[in-house]
């Protein structure tokens, strides 16, 4: 990652009449795949909208899809050959997610909508199985050997951990409290998004310093 990302702004204020912090894309030092490793080799981006979005929300952040997925690119020798945006849809509610679903379509995102079930008055999301499934076509079938998993689905342990034995380097991202730690060590690499965001103050005070290091 460079230090341009830094000027991209990924995680957009919310309302202000809601008192919530405004927050900024920051680029430390995170544990990250190094992806110029894996140069000339076929890469895919599965995004489990749900997962990211409701993190999002409890930490009072908006997210850019457009933004995301330029920011996951950033400094790589190549763009992902094939970007996936799987959404759970509310059978009682079918349009809830229309506003996101084509955000995410004009962000880049090919967008595969999934009808959740009412089991026992809770709904059940299958967004995690169809996430294996598709994860599975593309190594199998089509050969890809890199994945980014946007998630934070428990129920991926076991298959994610099948993926490094057969030797296919896995990326996962997500906050970092939004993601069981035995997922995080079943990848090759985490990009904990908490570790990413910076206030206003941080924000301004990085500005300035680039303003001084320019003139």
């Amino acid at each position: 990652m460079t230090n341009q990302c830094a000027r991209s702004t990924l995680m957009r204020n919310r309302a202000r009449r809601n008192n919530r912090v405004s927050i900024h894309l920051h680029c430390p030092n995170a544990n990250m795949v190094d992806k110029k490793k894996y140069h000339g080799k076929r890469a895919a981006l599965i995004l489990d909208f749900d997962s990211l979005q409701e993190a999002a929300e409890i930490e009072d952040c908006e997210i850019d899809y457009r933004e995301f997925l330029t920011f996951l690119q950033e400094g790589t020798d190549w763009e992902y050959q094939y970007v996936l945006a799987l959404v759970s849809i509310n059978p009682k509610n079918p349009t809830a997610r229309d506003r996101w679903i084509d955000h995410l379509r004009r962000s880049g995102y090919i967008v595969k909508p999934i009808d959740a079930k009412f089991v026992q008055g809770s709904m059940v999301s299958y967004v995690p199985l169809t996430l294996v499934q598709e994860a599975s076509r593309l190594v199998y079938k089509e050969g890809f050997s890199y994945l980014t998993l946007v998630t934070g689905a428990e129920e991926l342990i076991p298959f994610t951990a099948s993926l490094r034995r057969d030797a296919v380097q896995v990326e996962l991202v997500q906050y970092e409290d939004h993601i069981p730690y035995e997922l995080t060590t079943t990848a090759t690499g985490f990009i904990n998004l908490s570790n990413l965001i910076q206030s206003d103050e941080e924000k301004e005070e990085e500005n300035q310093e680039t303003e001084e290091e320019e003139r």
